[in-house]
């Protein structure tokens, strides 16, 4: 009777974790499912390119939402952020450049007004090492490209890619035509 019992016990065991597998990879795929696939900032919908993925923002804070591109490299990954700011391109001079202390050098720094859709983009690159908290050099080979849009009077969504180099520049054309297709007008 006791081996009996040991026999149903241990194979209770392996059915109900077996089910617990299953249980859990559906409610992955429900979840994956539920991920919005559009993320209004003011007035603009963007929607999510294939394969990008969905983090919500952190609680109390001005970002709009994440888009987070999935990468190799767990300790540096590739982020797009979306924001509604007063601040316009001078941005760009108060802050990013003060986080690419190479931002100087030739190649590194790009900043271009653009025309979509009957809109005025404000276009930027930095790219080189990245630094949070000067000195301390937090990534070595770091690009970000932004996007400054106005939406308001004294308001402007940014639309941020930032991550590796190889991976910005891998998704640099679907963050473009993520932005070019919020821009259109109906």
């Amino acid at each position: 009777m006791k081996l009996c019992f040991r026999i149903f016990h241990r194979n209770w065991t392996i059915v109900l974790k077996a089910l617990l597998l299953v249980f859990a990879g559906l409610l992955s795929l429900t979840a994956a499912e539920d991920e919005p696939s559009n993320l209004m900032v003011e007035s603009l919908t963007f929607t999510r390119p294939e394969g990008w993925k969905w983090k919500a923002p952190p609680d109390k804070s001005n970002v709009a939402g994440f888009l987070i591109i999935p990468t190799q490299d767990k300790k540096f990954s590739t982020e797009v952020t979306f924001v509604v700011s007063v601040v316009g391109k001078e941005i760009v001079d108060r802050l990013w450049k003060g986080r690419f202390p190479d931002s100087d050098k030739p190649g590194n720094l790009h900043l271009e007004t653009v025309r979509w859709h009957e809109t005025d983009v404000f276009l930027f690159t930095l790219q080189g090492a990245y630094q949070i908290k000067p000195p301390k050099i937090e990534h070595l080979d770091a690009k970000l490209v932004g996007a400054i849009i106005p939406v308001g009077p004294k308001k402007f969504a940014h639309v941020r890619i930032f991550g590796p180099k190889k991976d910005v520049d891998a998704a640099l054309g679907a963050f473009t035509a993520m932005i070019k297709e919020a821009l259109k007008k109906e």
